[in-house]
């Protein structure tokens, strides 16, 4: 939470619209900072609770019930945007609340890997730009949860081996996972740790492909997978191509929301987008 607070860099007088009220702590902290606060929780009762707790405490935030994903459009613009719940995509009303030159801080959860920090600066062609800054691990945001399935009938697979081992993929480098989420955003991974074996899973937001590999401590691992996607190779295809970029760390990676709302990952530069 300090590290979202910093990337916000609030200045006292600024207005922050804060999306996931809970207990109002952190809205708190930001009326502390000087910020006025506008904050929302799609929990009635949670959203009541905390505005009695910061009324009883002495600070004055706006308290909204409703969908954070929507934002607070009959609030006016805002200078950042402080998100308490993690999103895969950023919900383009925050940029259309946000002036131009103000901050977006996010937890991003991509399909793929780890939770990400970002932080976004919108322009004024109406896009957020910014970089990913660190490791992040927030709930997520109810209008975007989802769940993994792998079908119950798994016959008929495509059996094969591959020499990549699947935990070096998913635990390799903060840079893989990140490359793999632009390159393969609708791809599902799921690890699986036990005594002595580990699993990764892997499935399409679609439902339409499955991926099963099986670490073996040999040579070659086994790998399962069926659909019209063959998922493993995708993604072995990904990580070898950003091991082809030098194993690009985490903080060359970036995110731009277009006027659209189409998010896209970037490398180095918002000139370089990743493509599948």
């Amino acid at each position: 939470m300090v590290a979202f607070l910093e990337l916000l860099n609030v200045q006292p007088g600024e207005r922050v619209l804060e999306v996931g009220t809970g207990t109002g702590w952190t809205a708190a902290l930001l009326t502390a900072l000087g910020a006025g606060v506008t904050t929302i929780e799609i929990d009635p009762v949670i959203a009541s609770a905390a505005d009695q707790r910061l009324r009883a405490t002495g600070f004055d935030a706006v308290v909204l019930i409703g969908d954070g994903a929507e934002g607070a459009p009959e609030s006016g613009l805002f200078g950042g945007v402080h998100v308490t719940c993690a999103v895969t995509e950023i919900p383009y009303p925050w940029v259309e609340q946000t002036r131009p030159g103000g901050r977006i801080v996010a937890p991003w959860q991509p399909e793929f890997g780890d939770g990400h920090k970002v932080l976004l600066t919108v322009t004024e062609d109406g896009r957020a730009i910014g970089r990913l800054t660190g490791t992040a691990h927030y709930m997520m945001l109810r209008s975007q949860r989802g769940g993994f399935h792998l079908p119950e009938d798994t016959a008929g697979a495509a059996e094969t081996g591959t020499c990549l081992d699947p935990r070096q993929v998913t635990e390799g480098g903060y840079g893989a996972d990140a490359a793999i989420a632009g390159m393969l955003p609708d791809v599902m991974a799921l690890p699986q740790h036990e005594t002595g074996r580990f699993e990764l899973l892997l499935a399409d937001t679609g439902g339409t492909s499955w991926a099963r590999v099986s670490r073996t401590g040999g040579a070659e691992h086994h790998v399962r997978q069926a659909g019209p996607r063959r998922l493993w190779d995708e993604v072995a295809d990904a990580y070898q191509r950003w091991v082809g970029w030098g194993r690009a760390e985490r903080s060359r990676f970036g995110m731009t929301v277009g006027q659209n709302g189409h998010q896209v990952i970037w490398c180095d530069d918002p000139t370089n987008i990743i493509t599948p």
